[in-house]
């Protein structure tokens, strides 16, 4: 009887991609490459070491890719990048981690771009694993780059501060470093969007920015107080594949300061040495209000100005409180002295000539 011995030998190992194309977008988390790929050998339960490498279009610089291993499903796989070639070296110490083990490490692999401008150019990933003799065939799958629009920005100007009734504003660069985003999305326009004014009728014509950055606004007439602005930038770059065309919201503030008005005061009449007993009221301009708090009182001629109780002394450049100038003062003319005395009243904010306005 004749017998016939066959001799094992070692088979190469497997790996098998899935159909289709992952997808990776600018600016995103890293993606899996292949979640469904498998590895198999026919007469070994373990393998030593895998290659994953970017094939096609590899971009220095910009391509990454990168694996962490899960420290449950991964055994003991560890895994190194190599930048200048696209590729990513996976080993089992002692040859150990299973198929399973190996199998999940290369499902976790993942393809990440660190360009704010990537090429979109279609990269194809290779892998390979090794059984510690025999490499598999390659098995390969296609990430396809998304670029997409970058938010633009801008870094607001300072709050503004000016005076009631001062009309029309204009503040050159008041918004500066504009950008439509990356550097490859300069050939952009761009354009601003006040969404936000909580105070309206402090203008005329409402703050506007343009795409240099200039702000112009136009107060309202007698209005005073501060208005908080929201102001945006937009481009034109759209928001395709999740880009980004309007910053967030920014805000500043326009005070108007108050600014007081010419105040009035009638006239009053009294015979040659004799104090007046009326007249002499002092009352706000029509487009003030309780912020005209005192009046400041110059150039008495001919006489002496007192309060409304005929005894209190007004002095030239005193200031009195608007209520006292309201209930009406009293004048007294010189000994002797027919004709005409006078006075003039400016009204103010406060009593000190910071606060002072119109004067009659």
């Amino acid at each position: 009887q004749s017998s016939v011995v066959v001799s094992g030998v070692n088979d190469a190992p497997g790996v098998t991609t899935t159909s289709g194309t992952a997808a990776y977008t600018e600016d995103a988390p890293p993606v899996v490459i292949d979640a469904g790929l498998s590895v198999s050998d026919v007469d070994s339960s373990t393998l030593a070491s895998a290659l994953v490498a970017i094939t096609t279009n590899f971009v220095q610089g910009e391509d990454t890719l990168g694996f962490v291993n899960d420290g449950a499903t991964m055994g003991n796989i560890a895994a190194l990048y190599d930048d200048e070639s696209g590729e990513l070296a996976l080993t089992s110490a002692g040859a150990t981690a299973t198929l399973l083990q190996w199998q999940a490490a290369l499902r976790a692999v993942t393809y990440a771009n660190g360009s704010g401008d990537p090429d979109e150019a279609t990269r194809t990933v290779s892998f390979t694993v090794n059984d510690g003799e025999f490499d598999s065939p390659v098995g390969t799958r296609d990430v396809e780059v998304i670029s997409v629009n970058d938010v633009p920005s801008f870094t607001k100007g300072a709050d503004e501060t000016v005076d009631e009734d001062s009309g029309a504003h204009t503040v050159a660069g008041w918004a500066t470093a504009i950008s439509s985003g990356d550097p490859d999305e300069d050939g952009q326009s761009v354009s601003f969007e006040i969404t936000g004014n909580d105070l309206p009728g402090l203008f005329s014509v409402g703050p506007a920015i343009d795409a240099d950055g200039q702000l112009t606004y136009t107060l309202a007439d007698n209005q005073f107080g501060t208005a908080t602005i929201s102001v945006v930038i937009k481009d034109d770059g759209g928001t395709d594949d999740g880009g980004d065309d309007t910053s967030d919201a920014q805000t500043f503030t326009i005070t108007v300061d108050p600014v007081a008005d010419t105040p009035s005061v009638t006239n009053a009449t009294a015979d040659e040495d004799n104090q007046t007993t009326s007249g002499l009221v002092v009352s706000r301009n029509a487009a003030d209000g309780a912020e005209v708090g005192f009046v400041k009182i110059t150039d008495i001629t001919n006489g002496r100005l007192y309060l409304n109780d005929g005894t209190t002394e007004v002095s030239d450049g005193d200031f009195i409180a608007f209520a006292d100038a309201s209930a009406g003062l009293k004048f007294t003319p010189d000994a002797d002295f027919h004709g005409e005395g006078t006075f003039d009243v400016q009204a103010s904010l406060i009593d000190s000539d910071e606060g002072l306005g119109g004067a009659v």
